[in-house]
């Protein structure tokens, strides 16, 4: 499932923080302390296997 991040989070040609937050199905993702993501999630799917992530 991909999910759009707001925008104005990330500090360009800076170090940033990436947090990510999962509570039972729900998924939070923040960047530099600031919400930038949610989803959430999907009890049917699978409880495990790998994540991507990527930051523009």
């Amino acid at each position: 499932t991909f999910v759009d991040a707001k925008p104005g989070a990330q500090a360009a040609n800076e170090w940033n923080t990436l947090r990510i937050e999962s509570r039972r199905d729900a998924i939070r993702v923040f960047v530099n302390g600031q919400p930038v993501a949610e989803h959430p999630g999907d009890p049917a799917r699978s409880k495990t296997g790998p994540i991507g992530l990527q930051l523009h």
